[in-house]
């Protein structure tokens, strides 16, 4: 593995990588006693293609049993079909996890190239049949920070999630408001799990994380503790899969440190004499490898009031943090800058779900809360 955190593998040892790690997760179903939620097999097997789109959702239907088997209509299109299986999760868990399975534009699409077939999909509504065949880190990310989820709390008391759904195109939810994109570095965007020191100097500079070390941050300690911490997603790298997870510690940061200082070497202080190389043992290896998935998608953003946070790679300057009822996550929206008469209410496109240090616990939710601020209803569509 060299400075920067490749591993000089070629494009089809990493599908191998990842086709192994599908097949454990076929085998990890079937020995799972019990039925599983279609959420886990549905992002499991999303790879897996159909001739019909929507046998993506009730092809799963056999497997699981919290989703209604009476959603089973083929008089309904596509959209119907997903937007209202993404309502029967919601319903189901109490919580808004299916909501962060929603992917940006493939790479192609964004360069004019064909891309999956569009089917009219709401915002907030995941594309099962959007498989990335070209992009299957970008999936293995999006299991990496799911798996995460269970770690966080940011909806603090407004466990249950409180949605409307009054149209195939419109969910009504709600929740509050925190704050407001004002920067965002570059995306990480890779073909596997690198780690580019190139975007992570952007980053570092947009915060100053090396030229003011003490300034401190708005939930407490310092930037440069906070913006380590986002890009772990203040969690422990996992060295065990049978491990219960863990929050990011004194430990995880020394590994972080240890690394950002070879990059350092390689880079800037390549005649400092003296000085050990250590980036080829095991533990940064899984480190690297921890952060390059969590980090791959997404861009680094400071908040207008100063928190930090990663978001999706589709994130603009001036898009909102939500935590809502049931979310777990903080979540980022679009305004649109216009309201329903019928409902009075904002109207939002979902850009899709975030980490932000400083409020992941709750403490925004249960600050407001104490303030006599009550969750406010808004439209995604």
């Amino acid at each position: 593995m060299n400075i920067e955190g490749k591993y000089g593998v070629g494009d089809m040892e990493i599908e191998l990588s990842f086709s192994l790690q599908r097949l454990v997760h076929m085998i990890e179903l079937k020995k799972k006693s019990g039925r599983s939620e279609f959420l886990e097999i549905a992002s499991k097997f999303r790879h897996r293609q159909a001739t019909d789109p929507r046998d993506k959702v009730f092809g799963v239907l056999g497997l699981t049993d919290d989703i209604p088997k009476h959603i089973i209509d083929y008089d309904k299109n596509v959209a119907d079909t997903f937007s209202l299986a993404t309502v029967e999760c919601i319903k189901k868990s109490g919580n808004l996890d299916v909501l962060s399975h929603v992917l940006p534009k493939s790479r192609s699409e964004i360069r004019g190239r064909a891309g999956p077939v569009e089917h009219g999909l709401p915002s907030w509504v995941p594309d099962w049949s959007d498989h990335r065949p070209t992009e299957s880190w970008r999936l293995h990310g999006l299991s990496e920070r799911q798996s995460l989820t269970k770690l966080f709390n940011a909806c603090y008391q407004n466990s249950q999630a409180c949605v409307e759904y009054s149209s195939c195109t419109t969910l009504r939810v709600k929740g509050l408001l925190c704050d407001e994109i004002a920067e965002l570095g570059p995306a990480m965007v890779s073909k596997s799990h690198m780690l580019t020191p190139n975007a992570l100097q952007d980053w570092r500079k947009m915060v100053n994380v090396d030229e003011e070390p003490e300034q401190p941050y708005i939930s407490g300690s310092f930037v440069p503790n906070a913006y380590w911490r986002t890009l772990c997603m203040h969690a422990n790298f996992p060295t065990d899969s049978s491990a219960p997870l863990q929050k990011a510690d004194d430990d995880t940061r020394a590994l972080h440190d240890t690394w950002w200082w070879e990059v350092l070497l390689h880079e800037k202080y390549r005649d400092v004499p003296g000085q050990t190389r250590k980036y080829e043992t095991p533990l940064i290896r899984v480190l690297l490898s921890h952060v390059g998935f969590l980090a791959s998608g997404r861009k680094f953003f400071v908040s207008k009031k100063g928190y930090l946070g990663m978001a999706p790679e589709n994130a603009k300057q001036g898009d909102e943090i939500w935590v809502l009822n049931g979310g777990r996550v903080p979540l980022i929206l679009r305004p649109l800058g216009k309201v329903l008469e019928s409902y009075s209410k904002p109207e939002y496109t979902f850009v899709g779900d975030s980490y932000v240090h400083g409020i992941m616990d709750g403490e925004f939710v249960d600050a407001l809360m104490k303030k006599g601020e009550v969750p406010r209803p808004v439209l995604l569509i």
